[in-house]
Parts: structure tokens; sequence; C-alpha cells
């Protein structure tokens, strides 16, 4: 048996045919929704890269416009819709739907808290901005994590072992270095600038920060971009899934067709 198998064994569940294609004589029931999955798997391909950005700007010292208060709102509802568009597929699973619904509450934090950049950005002085930026960026982080988890139940219903298996690394690997990466920033907090939050959110902005603002990007990038791979090859199993039930309506049309043109 393959890995493209439609009546392959769930890895979730270990019952034959109730992968992406769902149990015999169910095949098509299981396919619904595969278009908004499809379409939030290509909003949150994008939407990633361009939080990011967002993001950054705000800690590298550049002078805060009217584009830094829309963008970080506009990245993350992205994000938001992708996640949104993902809820009419298999209802049923309940593992899924959990991890889709903590992923969408964490996204909607995000959402929320963005604001705030641009007004720490405006007003660094202001610890309740401080406060709100540091939940920000912690929220951001867990998202990330909760973003790859559950990609990776989403994985886990499809016919794909490569998928699954990708998925599964990716979000041990980005579990990991968001750990590191918030371990490292507890600790020079506590050494640099203890009960200074407003001053050590500003030490990427300083003059000589080059340097550790690279550092910083570069951890946040790892995670970010193995979300995005795993999007990307998410999204191929499911277009192929498309594609494939397509072609298959289509030739039993011709078949029926043929066959109404004999009789």
């Amino acid at each position: 048996m393959t890995a493209s198998d439609p009546t392959e064994a769930d890895p979730s569940t270990g019952h034959p045919g109730a992968g992406l294609w769902g149990t015999r004589g169910s095949g098509d029931d299981s396919r619904i929704g595969l278009p908004g999955v499809l379409r939030g798997l290509s909003a949150l391909f994008w939407a990633l890269p361009l939080a990011l950005l967002a993001f950054a700007r705000h800690f590298l010292a550049l002078i805060p416009t009217l584009y830094d208060l829309v963008l970080p709102t506009l990245a993350t509802g992205l994000a938001l819709y992708g996640l949104l568009r993902m809820s009419a597929y298999r209802p049923g699973e309940r593992i899924w739907r959990s991890a889709l619904f903590r992923c969408q509450m964490l996204a909607l934090l995000v959402v929320g808290l963005s604001p705030f950049l641009f007004l720490w950005s405006r007003v660094p002085s202001v610890d309740f901005f401080a406060r709100a930026v540091a939940l920000l960026l912690a929220v951001a982080l867990v998202f990330l994590v909760a973003l790859l988890g559950t990609l990776e139940r989403l994985a886990a219903m499809m016919p794909d072992d490569t998928v699954r298996g990708d998925a599964s690394l990716f979000r041990g690997l980005t579990a990991y270095v968001v750990s590191v990466l918030a371990g490292v920033s507890v600790t020079l907090y506590w050494r640099i600038a203890p009960g200074h939050l407003s001053e050590f959110l500003e030490i990427p902005r300083q003059p000589l920060g080059l340097g550790r603002q690279a550092i910083l990007l570069l951890l946040v990038l790892v995670p970010v971009a193995m979300a995005m791979a795993v999007t990307w090859k998410l999204k191929e199993v499911v277009l192929a899934a498309m594609i494939g039930r397509a072609n298959t309506a289509g030739g039993s049309s011709a078949l029926s067709g043929a066959g109404s043109r004999n009789g």
C-alpha cells in the first residue's frame, strides 16, 4: 500500500480509510471544505512573512509612520482569516478542531495586541504600552508553536508520508527554537534591565544594536520559515487532491455520457 492509497489508515486513529479521502464510500464527504483549506493555507503562507516584516520595523530604530499602525494588524488579520477558512474542514475530528480553535484564539489575541506596537514606538516611556508589547511577543511565539501543531494535525489527515514527517519534525524544531529564544530573553531581561521593561525592549533599537537585530531576526526567522515550508507542502497535497477529484468527476461524467449514447 502506497502513501497515496485512498484507503490508507489515518495515523491519528489507526482505522483504515480514515485519511484524506475518508472511509470507503464517504470520500466525497471527507473532501468537503478542501477549497477553504487551500485558501486558508495560501493566506497563512503570505501572512507569516508580512507579519515578520511588520513587527521587525518597530525594532529597527525606524521612524514610525501610519503604515506601522496598519500593517501589523493587516498581516496578523490575514493569518486569522486563513485559519478561519479552515473551519469547514472535518468538523467531526475532535483533535483537529481543538488544535485549530486554540490557534485561532491565539491569532485573535495577536491581532488585538498588534496596535500597541505602534503606540509603544511613538511613546516608549509608557509602561502599559511596553507590557502590552511584551505580551504580544510572548503570544506571537506561542502562536507559532500552536500553528505548527495545527499544521501537524492537518498533515496527519493527508495521504502523504513525507508531509506528515516534515510537519512533525518542524513542529518539534519550532518548539525548541522558541523555548531557547524565550529562555534567552528572560535571562537577558533579569541581567540587563530588571524592572525596566521599556529599556529592555529598546535594546535592539540602540545605535550599536545592529548585531543584536541580526541575531534576533535570525532566531525568529527559523520558526517562520519552517511554518511556511509546511504550509507550502500542505498546499501542494490539498491541490493535488482537488485536481484528482475533478479528474475523477470528469471521467465519470464522460463514461456516463458514453453509456447513454451506446444505449
